[in-house]
């Protein structure tokens, strides 16, 4: 079968456009996945390892994806005000500027059972420091424990440790910080 004048010219132009197609894809194939994970963090760049809420997030998120109830409280400093939200199943109490009700804080305590940047209840003190670095600070008495501060680039974890230097409270801050 003889093919038509105007069909000559495409066959010769085919093989090389599916040699095209077949860079595109397999380009695709490769970004696809990377461009994916810059979008998810350019969606959520204060993302909380660890946690499903991220530094910014308004009380109505993390209410929704915690489930919630009651009221905020006031638990914070006069000079620095803010509201708490508490999620006592997951061991886990929330932090929000009581000026624009943004998440800047978050304490973890047991029953809490994730890792926060890398770091989870009952971890040693030595262990905490061969993952994030030595203390910024020498360790404070705080509530009968012992309060270690770590950098967390760019935000900062607090591990108090009990008697037998293991983290039974975390705290995470939202930065950056000068200091």
């Amino acid at each position: 079968m003889k093919a038509a004048a105007w069909l000559k010219p495409l066959l010769k132009v085919v093989p090389a456009a599916m040699c095209a197609v077949r860079v595109v894809v397999v380009a695709l194939a490769v970004l696809l996945p990377n461009a994916a994970l810059t979008q998810q963090r350019m969606a959520s760049p204060d993302a909380v390892p660890g946690l499903r809420v991220a530094f910014g997030d308004t009380m109505g998120k993390v209410r929704a994806v915690y489930a919630v109830r009651g009221a905020p409280i006031n638990d914070c400093l006069k000079s620095q005000p803010c509201l708490m939200l508490s999620a006592p199943s997951e061991g886990l109490r929330f932090f929000f500027k009581a000026s624009d009700k943004l998440l800047y804080e978050i304490r973890a305590d047991a029953p809490f059972s994730g890792r926060i940047v890398g770091v989870r209840l009952g971890d040693s003190i030595d262990e905490v420091t061969a993952k994030l670095g030595a203390p910024l600070r020498p360790p404070w008495g705080y509530a009968g424990h012992k309060a270690y501060l770590f950098d967390a680039d760019p935000h900062r974890l607090r591990c108090d440790a009990d008697a037998a230097n293991k983290c039974v409270t975390l705290f995470y801050w939202s930065g950056p910080f000068t200091s």
